[in-house]
């Protein structure tokens, strides 16, 4: 089964920020979007050439994706759970549209 949000998050190793982005996220997809979502999660201390390739200038930072909509960019440690929402909500709203 394909998830309708692919959520990538930068993160550097376990730093209290990405410890708190990853629980955020994790929290969110299950708890709000009922686990339809597929969360990768990036080291860029191990994988530094994707983070490269997406041009990540600041971590963490959460890429949300959806088959039918163009890529959204959050930037910090997810704590504002309503603001993550409202971006997921937008890119759904956006996929609509497209």
């Amino acid at each position: 089964m394909n998830s309708t949000y692919s959520l990538k998050l930068y993160i550097a190793s376990n730093t209290v920020n990405s410890e708190l982005a990853m629980n955020t996220l994790t929290e969110i997809c299950h708890d709000d979007l009922n686990d339809d979502c597929q969360i990768e999660i990036i080291d860029i201390l191990e994988n530094f050439e994707e983070a490269e390739t997406e041009k990540i200038v600041a971590i963490p930072t959460l890429l949300l994706e959806s088959a039918y909509s163009s890529q959204r960019r959050l930037v910090g440690n997810l704590s504002d759970r309503k603001q993550v929402l409202q971006e997921i909500k937008m890119l759904q709203k956006n996929a609509v549209y497209n």
